[in-house]
C-alpha cells in the first residue's frame, strides 16, 4: 500500500471538519489562532499547507486575508469547497507538503503546516516539508508547525483509555522498554514525537523559534479534565481559557499536551552564499538542491575505529581522521590509502554529513566522496572497487545518500559514477569564487549515490 494510502483512508472516513467542535478540541483552535493572530498584518498573504477541511485557511479567510490552501486528500478538499464562503479570497490545490515546487520563492507572510508533520516518518521527509515551507515563506515571516507529542498520547491511549496495549506496541518495536520513546509507521498513521526531535529537526535551518505551545495541555489526555471542560459554562471555560493562556509556554509543562505549536521565524541566512552562476531558473534549482541535500540526517558523534578494509585484491587503510573546520565549514572527515599488494596506489576521502547549514554549497559542488588513483594503476576499476569499500564507514554515520562530482571534462571519473549506477543530479555552472573554478573547472558534474541498499 502507498504510504499516503493510509492517511486518504484515514481522512475519507473521519470527521475533521467537526473535530475542533467539541470544547476539550476547540482548545487547540482557539490557542492556535491567538498566536496566529498575535503575528498578523494588514495585507499579509497566508499559505496553509494540509489545510484539511479548511477551518484555520477560512476563519482567515473571512478576516479578510488571502490565502492559498494546499491538501493531499480529495475528500478533505471536497468538503473545504463547499465551506467557502462568498468574498473568501481564497484557494485550495491538490498536493504534497513534501513539494511545492508550483509555489514561488519569498512568497507568504504566514505559513501554516498544522498537520504535515503528524503523517512523516523519518527525519528526511520531515525536513523536505519544513525545507519547503520555509522557502516558500518571505525572510521576517512566520511558520508555525504542529505536532502530536508521544507522552500525552501514551498515558491516554496506553494508559487511561487502554485504546492500545503497551506491552504490544513494545514487543513490535514501536516503544522503546526502557525509555518510552516512541516510533511509527504510516500503518500507525500519526508520528508521535518528543520535544528534544523538535530542536533537532529545525537546527540546520535559517529560523528562529519565536513560542513554544502546549496548545492542549491536560485537557487534551486528562479523561477527567475533558469531561471539566464540556460541563463549564461560558464564566468558567473563558476563565479556563485565561489560565490556559497564561500557562501553555511554560517549559515545565512542554510535555503535558497532545498538540504542541512551534513558531518560527524565518531570518536571512548568515552564511548563505554571494552569488551562484548560471540562469535565474538554474540558480533557483540549485539553491533548492543544495538545502535539500544539507538537511538530510546523519549521525557524528565521533570518529569510529576502522579496521582494513579489503575486497580481496584492493584494501583500503584510514591514514588520517581529520576533524570538522567550522570556519572554513567543513564537515569532518576520513583519508584513506588506496593499497595493492603493500603498496599505495591511490588515495579516498569520505567527508562525513551533508554540510554546515542549509546553504552552504562546499559538499553540492565537492561531494562527499574524493578520490585519486596513480597514473601506473589506472584503467582497473580500482576507483569504483574502493568507493564500495568506504560504503560500510558511511552507514555506521547513518548516512544513506553519498554525493559525488567531477568536472564536466573527466570521462573516466563520469565512467567511475555510472558504473557505480550514482545518478547525475546536474550539470552546474561553477561560481567565480569557487576553488574548483580557480582550478581551471567552469562545470562540475553533481551526482547522487544512494547506498542504502548498497
Amino acid at each position: 500500500m502507498n504510504e499516503n494510502q493510509h492517511l486518504i483512508d484515514y481522512y475519507s472516513n473521519y470527521d475533521e471538519n467537526g473535530r475542533l467542535d467539541r470544547r476539550h478540541n476547540s482548545l487547540e483552535f482557539l490557542t492556535t489562532m491567538r498566536y496566529i493572530e498575535k503575528y498578523l498584518k494588514p495585507g499579509d498573504r497566508i499559505i496553509e499547507i494540509g489545510a484539511a477541511t479548511g477551518r484555520y485557511s477560512h476563519s482567515l479567510a473571512r478576516m479578510g486575508y488571502r490565502v492559498d490552501a494546499v491538501e493531499l486528500v480529495e475528500h478533505n478538499i471536497e468538503i473545504f469547497k463547499a465551506n467557502t464562503q462568498p468574498g473568501e479570497v481564497i484557494s485550495i490545490t491538490q498536493g504534497n507538503a513534501m513539494d511545492l515546487s508550483e509555489f514561488e520563492d519569498e512568497t507568504y507572510d504566514i505559513t501554516l503546516v498544522l498537520g504535515p508533520l503528524y503523517h512523516l516518518y523519518n527525519q528526511e521527509d520531515k525536513r523536505k516539508a519544513l525545507g519547503e515551507a520555509i522557502r516558500v515563506t518571505k525572510t521576517g515571516g512566520m511558520i508555525f508547525t504542529a505536532h502530536i507529542i508521544a507522552d500525552s498520547c501514551i498515558l491516554h491511549t496506553g494508559f487511561i483509555t487502554k485504546r492500545i496495549d503497551i506491552n504490544e506496541y513494545i514487543e513490535r518495536g514501536l516503544i522503546d522498554p526502557v525509555t518510552f520513546a516512541t516510533s511509527s509507521t504510516p500503518a500507525e498513521l500519526f508520528e508521535l514525537v518528543r520535544k528534544e526531535q523538535i530542536d533537532e529537526l529545525i537546527s540546520v535551518f535559517p529560523v528562529k523559534r519565536m513560542h513554544y505551545v502546549a496548545v492542549d495541555g491536560y485537557a487534551s489526555y486528562v479523561e477527567s479534565m475533558r469531561e471539566a471542560l464540556e460541563q463549564m459554562d461560558e464564566e468558567m471555560f473563558a476563565l479556563f481559557l485565561k489560565y490556559h493562556f497564561a500557562t501553555c509556554e511554560r517549559e515545565d509543562l512542554a510535555g503535558t499536551t497532545t498538540h504542541s505549536l512551534d513558531i518560527l521565524m524565518k531570518e536571512k541566512p548568515a552564511e548563505e552564499p554571494a552569488e551562484f552562476a548560471g540562469t535565474p531558473e538554474d540558480i533557483r534549482e540549485v539553491k533548492k538542491e543544495i538545502a535539500y541535500y544539507n538537511s538530510l540526517p546523519y549521525e557524528f558523534d565521533g570518529f569510529i575505529d576502522i579496521p582494513t578494509l579489503s575486497d580481496g585484491e584492493i584494501y583500503l587503510v584510514c591514514v588520517n581522521k581529520r576533524p570538522e573546520d567550522k570556519e572554513k565549514k567543513h564537515v569532518p572527515g576520513y583519508e584513506f590509502a588506496i593499497c595493492k599488494e603493500g603498496e599505495k596506489i591511490g588515495e579516498l576521502s569520505l567527508r562525513i554529513g551533508y554540510g554546515g547549514g542549509p546553504y552552504n554549497s562546499n559538499l553540492y559542488y565537492g561531494g562527499q566522496i574524493g578520490y585519486n588513483i596513480d597514473e601506473p594503476h589506472r584503467g582497473h576499476g580500482y576507483v569504483g572497487r574502493a568507493c564500495r569499500l568506504v560504503v560500510p564507514v558511511a552507514k555506521a554515520h547513518k548516512m544513506k545518500k553519498l554525493l559525488i562530482t567531477t568536472s564536466h571534462t573527466n570521462n573516466s571519473s563520469m565512467r567511475v559514477c555510472e558504473k557505480l549506477g550514482a545518478r547525475l543530479i546536474r550539470i552546474v555552472q561553477l561560481p567565480e569564487w569557487n576553488d574548483l573554478y580557480n582550478e581551471g573547472n567552469r562545470y562540475q558534474n553533481i551526482y547522487e549515490w544512494d547506498i542504502e541498499n548498497e
